[in-house]
């Protein structure tokens, strides 16, 4: 059985980690101010050296672009696309006029030329010198000795769902909790109480991504089984449940209880759809699979709520499989992340409406360096498939091989899940089935999360975290220069 236990080494290890590395920044980074600035290229660019010992040379277009001050942004925080700098009839090689400085040093006034919408844009010395090493030529191939002091470790969890990686980035393999029964893996959920999640929100979001799933203990009652405490819940922590197009919730019902479950579904009367399904059907064993598998893009988090009884599931971490497959037949895992297992599935017991999927994805999606990023895996619901014929046995064996891993002694894992206890699996790394409920009374509620809610709610528990940055700095913000706009001893921009 996989055991649960309270917070442990997972959580004290990473809070101790993400510590020092904001301290470290807080402490040497220097006040950031402008020690010099010319206009060079007819207009065209800017080098400017800052107090740190860094010179950068940027492109007019690009700070004209970059400004944030009341006139380029609306009070939405969206762009004005009346003085965009990026806009039919601005050319790319658009020419400052002149510069000032401010007495402090820390402002840049540009002026446009009078033909220009704009007519002067204003820039902060401390959000330049952050973007410089990713927009801007290096002078005399000088970095600068700031900017990068270990400030990535504090948000590298979040990478995997950043849309703005291109192409995207696994987490560090090196670095990752892996569950399963082997002797040198993590065979236990961690189980946190319910008051302990507010107040180490951004540890909770953490464990939830890795080591994938996360045991809320002593949840609150929902007696009439409504799911009103699941979406309170998820609201609050979690940026919101996913709403099914034909669902009347936004959360779903799993129940032995007959009155119940009708009563809180958009089920139609034809209970011998409802039986026919191994979703629903609690007498079904269901086996080791990832929610919405046949979604183009699955939701991140899945979530069950334990109402009344207790439920027995099984778990495997999909992470630990493909590395382990990735070991010992590379070239089956090569097989499972180059083609798309295809599937597909009708959904006609609903009464709004039908659904009808058709999806081909990789079981084993990866990164350009071929870790592992997302599993999307449903055996039940696969089509004919469309391999190449003379890949097509190698592909059958790695198919096989993954079910037989998966639902082996070495990673097929156990656990009970109690009334008053939730689970939340990151659905991207986690499968998990179900044994056969006959004779047995439970309820369950779950739902989904989407990657963009909680990559959401994880950008704003990060900026809250930092000392909070004000709306024109956050917005569009990479999450990695936070700390870096917003660590302590640092300026703040002046035009938030």
């Amino acid at each position: 059985m996989l055991r649960a236990t309270l917070c442990g080494s997972i959580f004290s290890q990473r809070s101790a980690s993400a510590g020092r590395s904001f301290q470290f920044l807080s402490t040497l980074a220097p006040r950031i101010r402008f020690k010099s600035i010319e206009l060079v290229d007819d207009g065209e660019s800017f080098d400017i050296a800052f107090n740190d010992g860094s010179a950068f040379r940027f492109h007019s277009i690009w700070l004209r672009d970059a400004c944030r001050d009341e006139k380029h942004l609306l009070p939405s925080m969206e762009r004005n696309v009346n003085i965009s700098a990026v806009v039919a009839g601005v050319p790319a090689n658009v020419k400052a006029q002149s510069m000032q400085v401010d007495s402090e040093m820390d402002c840049l006034t540009i002026h446009w030329p009078g033909n220009d919408v704009v007519r002067k844009s204003s820039l902060d010395a401390l959000l330049l010198r952050a973007y410089a090493p990713r927009v801007a030529m290096a002078l005399d191939g000088e970095n600068g000795p700031w900017i990068q002091p270990s400030v990535a470790p504090t948000s590298s969890w979040l990478d995997p769902f950043d849309s703005s990686i291109e192409p995207p980035r696994a987490m560090d393999p090196s670095g990752l909790l892996l569950l399963s029964n082997r002797t040198e893996h993590e065979n236990r959920v961690p189980v946190v109480p319910y008051e302990w999640v507010g107040e180490n929100h951004e540890t909770f979001l953490r464990a939830i991504t890795d080591p994938g799933c996360v045991i809320v203990d002593g949840m609150p009652e929902d007696a009439a089984c409504d799911g009103s405490v699941i979406s309170d819940f998820v609201s609050k922590y979690l940026g919101g449940l996913q709403k099914h197009p034909l669902r009347d919730n936004a959360h779903w019902t799993i129940s032995t209880e007959e009155s119940v479950q009708i009563s809180n579904s958009a089920f139609t009367e034809d209970k011998e759809q409802l039986a026919a399904s191994n979703s629903y059907n609690t007498k079904l064993q269901l086996a080791n699979h990832t929610d919405q598998a046949l979604y183009g893009t699955p939701g991140l988090l899945l979530l069950f709520h334990c109402a009344m009884g207790e439920g027995n599931n099984s778990l495997v971490d999909g992470f630990a499989a493909a590395f382990a497959l990735r070991e010992r037949r590379p070239d089956l895992y090569a097989m499972l992340s180059r083609y798309g297992a295809n599937a597909g599935r009708r959904l006609s017991y609903y009464k709004n409406g039908v659904m009808s999927f058709n999806v081909s994805k990789p079981v084993i999606q990866t990164d350009a360096n071929g870790d592992p990023i997302r599993i999307q895996y449903h055996e039940m619901y696969r089509t004919p498939l469309q391999v190449p014929y003379d890949d097509m046995r190698l592909y059958y064996e790695a198919l096989q091989t993954w079910y037989n891993m998966t639902h082996s002694d070495e990673f097929q894992m156990h656990f009970k899940l109690q009334k008053g206890q939730m689970i939340i699996m990151n659905n991207w790394r986690m499968m998990h089935g179900r044994a056969g409920l006959e004779g047995k009374k439970r309820i369950i509620l779950g739902g989904t999360v989407t990657r963009d809610a909680f990559y959401s709610r994880a950008r704003f528990t990060l900026a809250d975290k930092y000392g909070g940055l004000a709306p024109r700095e956050e917005v569009g913000l990479p999450i990695d220069l936070f700390p870096v706009l917003a660590g302590a001893g640092l300026p703040r921009q002046r035009n938030a």
